[in-house]
């Protein structure tokens, strides 16, 4: 049996330098942070829609009630104008 010293297999390619690696980390922890805000963001734009179709719900419940109160009070007092600031109302000359 030969006595042979052990070979010793260098792996295929090139190894990347410090500073690449280096590099590589920061665009994945950017590329991370970027992700997460996006995420962040999602979830607020899903909060601001829901908030949205609530108040659109309540304008149009008080779309409503202030054409039933208008109605009433046409029907009660007819056409005119009314003065918030004096609270008089003042019909239409017909």
């Amino acid at each position: 049996m030969e006595n042979t010293a052990p070979t010793i297999v260098q792996p295929a390619g090139n190894k990347f330098t410090a500073e690449e690696m280096k590099e590589i980390a920061e665009i994945r922890d950017n590329f991370d942070k970027a992700t997460v805000t996006f995420g962040k963001f999602y979830l607020q734009k899903r909060e601001m829609e829901k908030a949205e179709k609530q108040l659109t719900e309540e304008l149009e419940q008080l779309e409503k009630e202030e054409k039933m109160f208008l109605d009433k009070i046409v029907s009660k007092y007819g056409e005119g104008s009314y003065d918030p600031t004096t609270g008089i109302f003042t019909p239409n000359k017909k």
